[in-house]
């Protein structure tokens, strides 16, 4: 009862505090000196209560938390399982005849990669969706981890900073901020760069030393236009030189009759949406480079280019952005062209494949398993395909998926169930001529 009382307190003083300084000087003629004082008064109440909680609550206890750093799966032992085990008994998934939240379970069985099962079904959505399974595989790997740690991950416990406040020089406060609880830096004045455009009507409305503002005009053709009555760009203009934000049209005494000497680049050419380039020159009104990225739920990538590609009126120094859906994903700014999303599990006698392929036509892909053990250990020179496999070759890539039933078999000479593999996709465009590929992004073993 007694820290519901506090809170209440500390929610009305700062409701006081936000009347004080937002509406007081509404309110009556109050000088400035009141005001602080009383301001000052208020924040020194809120930090008492603020206090007198965090005592209350520190007498609570810690809440527990646990973060989980390994894989984990049938056979492991230790005080690792035990963790799970409890955090698996705060989800309330736990069944009867098992261990109970917090108990003796320091062996990883299958009532134990059952309940796993559960929590991975549970938030499938986050641990399952991405590999393009619906049921769980009892497995605490990389993405089941996550999901722990997000919820139960030590790193993740709040931290409550004390509830003064700083003036800075402008008049206005800053409060402390977590992690390390120190004040927020106090607002700076900032002033607009060369080549970058600003608003009158804007919080920012200054060119730095050296600059002045022009008109923001465009040359389209032989015609000048203007983009906004209120908006402006700080350029040089007057030094004799057409530089960056400057042409023909808002400064003439320095571009005369050619657009500004600072033209568009590109590094990946007019949409190319399968490489990843950077694109300088000018962007809604900032010049810089702009490289491409992936947008969506990395299916999509956002291409820049030179707007002259598209079109050939344009200035010289403007950038143009178009975007494209890929078929299998977007990674690093760039379309991919194949992209392998099973396996990423423990493999038993049957598994399964699966793909996505952004390919052109007449294009075949094969299916390798890697020994990835094999490869590591090595010795410098030695041939290579003594670690690959061949699965299946010359599949047609827009199955996009494939059903493996003799994993087993391929478990002879340099193939063990003790040692860590990959697969690999690779296009095959003609008769020795390979083109996109891609592994699977984590190591599995296989199960007998």
């Amino acid at each position: 009862m007694l820290n519901k009382k506090i809170v209440k307190s500390i929610l009305l003083v700062g409701l006081v505090l936000v009347c004080v300084v937002g509406f007081s000087p509404k309110a009556r003629a109050i000088t400035a000196s009141e005001l602080q004082t009383q301001i000052t008064a208020l924040l020194a109440q809120l930090a008492s209560l603020q206090q007198q909680l965090a005592g209350i609550q520190g007498n609570q206890g810690v809440a527990w938390c646990h973060s989980f750093n390994a894989n984990l799966r049938i056979g492991d032992k230790g005080s690792e399982i035990q963790e799970l085990v409890k955090a698996l008994g705060k989800e309330n998934i736990l069944m009867q005849g098992g261990c109970s939240e917090g108990g003796a379970c320091q062996s990883f069985d299958e009532y134990v990669a059952s309940i796993v099962s559960e929590f991975q079904e549970k938030y499938a959505s986050e641990i399952l969706k991405s590999y393009g399974l619906k049921h769980g595989t009892g497995f605490v790997g990389v993405s089941t981890r996550a999901k722990l740690n997000k919820l139960y991950g030590c790193n993740n416990q709040p931290v409550a900073c004390t509830a003064d406040a700083k003036q800075c020089p402008d008049g206005s406060y800053v409060s402390r901020v977590a992690p390390s609880c120190e004040f927020a830096p106090c607002p700076t004045t900032s002033c607009i760069k060369e080549g970058q455009s600003g608003s009158y009507a804007g919080q920012v409305s200054e060119c730095c030393a050296g600059l002045s503002a022009i008109t923001n005009q465009t040359v389209i053709g032989s015609s000048c236009s203007t983009v906004s009555g209120t908006i402006f760009v700080c350029a040089k203009c007057g030094d004799g030189v057409c530089g960056l934000g400057e042409n023909k049209c808002n400064c003439p005494q320095d571009c005369k009759d050619t657009a500004a000497t600072t033209a568009c680049t590109d590094s990946d050419g007019y949409k190319n949406f399968y490489a990843k380039g950077s694109t300088y020159g000018r962007f809604m009104g900032e010049i810089k480079s702009w490289e491409d990225y992936c947008v969506g739920n990395n299916d999509y990538a956002y291409d820049f280019t030179c707007r002259t590609n598209v079109y050939p009126d344009s200035d010289a120094l403007d950038v143009w952005a178009d975007s494209l859906a890929c078929p299998a994903g977007c990674v690093d700014g760039a379309c991919q062209r194949l992209s392998l999303i099973q396996p990423s599990t423990p493999w038993s006698s049957y598994s399964v494949i699966k793909w996505k392929a952004d390919l052109e036509a007449g294009s075949k892909v094969n299916l390798d398993l890697i020994n990835q053990t094999c490869l590591n250990n090595l010795a410098t020179g030695t041939d290579k395909e003594q670690c690959i496999k061949a699965i299946y070759h010359g599949l047609n890539p827009e199955i996009g998926v494939y059903s493996w039933t003799n994993v087993i078999m391929f478990m002879s000479g340099n193939f063990t169930t003790n040692d860590e593999y990959r697969v690999r996709i690779q296009e095959i465009k003609s008769i020795g001529a390979f083109g996109a590929e891609d592994q699977s992004e984590n190591t599995f073993k296989v199960w007998l």
